[in-house]
């Protein structure tokens, strides 16, 4: 029954995704693809998009575009991930297997959370994305003493405070030799688990950077903000914030991809345009799943794991507030309420949710192929 999951049709089941130089590639199920969808994830859900955003993914290619779904590792430098997605999304666009088929499709960023701050650096660093648009979701921008919950009080300084231990351990002999019987189990281990492990990869590096002292974003969020304002290039960008989004800055983005309108409107013929959307929903409405086929068993194991996830984050949020942290609480409650909003689709089948959120892009798309931004042609040296 489980095994049948991953080779339906319907979208959130499909079992076709293709892994192209590190990105995952998913073709519309019938005729030609109209446009092709660059879709970035949110921090740490983003190291495996092909799961933790198959729903949407599988319905924006079920509507006929292209979708390639490029996954990185959460870190505090941000401008080294955005360098790191624009060398993957670039070899995979000139691969043999890519090329020819998306020659003269129009190009448009997809991103959520994190991901929407990255398309706006790339777009920002590289002029070569030549993209059609942007749409970006549930955007913000904090420093990370606001993006992570207890950074301050007690997350850092306790990382500071492993510091040797971790240090010591990356250079004993018997950690390489548990790493080299982790990589030989990785390659023994099924296709579907070996996609999750990237999402339990990132932890390490980043508690390394916290134990090594770094304890803000690079760029920090004024120097993220100057580098749009003035470097992004984009003409057309679809902003969407969802209602109950207590972490989303969305109208700070508004304001500054207006002031940034200015020198694309003058350094180009086409007329830049930012187009904001609200709608129902909260920060982890793009993360809804469909799992309705899972035998009922599977499906009630999960709601359970889910509830007391979600009553664990509950309490922790509590604790913060009485400790004289209620800055840290907001989060968390946050977190905690879109756990219990997961956990809600178990054994569920695919709402309407995700349907109106997949329409507003693909009207917003459809609007915008008039204005194509095809890809560049390719190098005289492909990879």
């Amino acid at each position: 029954m489980i095994a049948s999951n991953f080779n339906n049709v319907q979208p959130g089941l499909r079992g076709d995704w293709t892994e192209v130089e590190g990105n995952w590639i998913l073709r519309p199920l019938q005729g030609a693809a109209t446009a092709v969808v660059h879709f970035l994830g949110g921090a740490f859900v983003g190291a495996a998009p092909q799961l933790t955003y198959r729903l949407l993914l599988e319905s924006l290619a079920a509507r006929g575009v292209m979708v390639i779904a490029t996954p990185f590792s959460t870190g505090f430098n941000h401008l080294r991930i955005a360098d790191e997605i624009h060398y993957k999304w670039d070899r995979c666009i000139h691969s043999p297997m890519i090329a020819s088929e998306i020659r003269n499709l129009p190009v448009f960023g997809l991103g959520h959370s994190m991901g929407s701050l990255q398309h706006l650096l790339i777009s920002a660093r590289y002029a070569s994305t030549n993209r059609a648009g942007n749409i970006l979701m549930s955007f913000n921008n904090k420093p990370a003493t606001d993006a992570i919950p207890f950074f301050s009080p007690f997350i850092a300084p306790g990382a500071r405070a492993l510091g040797p231990f971790l240090a010591q351990m990356t250079k004993n002999p018997f950690t390489s030799q548990l790493l080299n019987a982790s990589e030989l189990m990785r390659g023994l281990s099924p296709a579907m688990v070996r996609q999750v492990l990237p999402l339990l990869d990132q932890l390490t590096p980043i508690y390394t950077d916290l134990a090594q002292g770094r304890l803000e974003f690079t760029p920090e969020p004024e120097e993220t903000k100057r580098l749009i304002r003035t470097f992004y290039g984009v003409p057309s960008n679809l902003l969407i914030q969802f209602v109950d989004d207590n972490i989303d800055q969305t109208p700070q983005l508004a304001t500054t991809l207006e002031a940034a309108s200015i020198t694309v409107t003058n350094s180009s013929s086409s007329q830049s345009q930012v187009t904001v959307r609200m709608m129902p929903g909260d920060h982890v409405r793009p993360l809804r799943q469909a799992f309705g086929e899972l035998p009922p068993e599977l499906a009630q194991v999960a709601n359970q794991a889910v509830t007391q996830g979600s009553f664990f984050l509950q309490g922790l949020s509590n604790m913060a507030t009485q400790a004289g942290f209620a800055e840290a609480s907001q989060p968390l409650d946050e977190f905690a309420k879109g756990l219990t909003g997961f956990g809600e689709v178990f054994g569920e089948k695919p709402g309407t949710d995700t349907e109106l959120l997949v329409s507003e892009i693909i009207g917003w798309i459809e609007t915008g192929t008039t204005q194509q931004a095809a890809l560049p042609p390719p190098p005289k040296s492909v990879y």
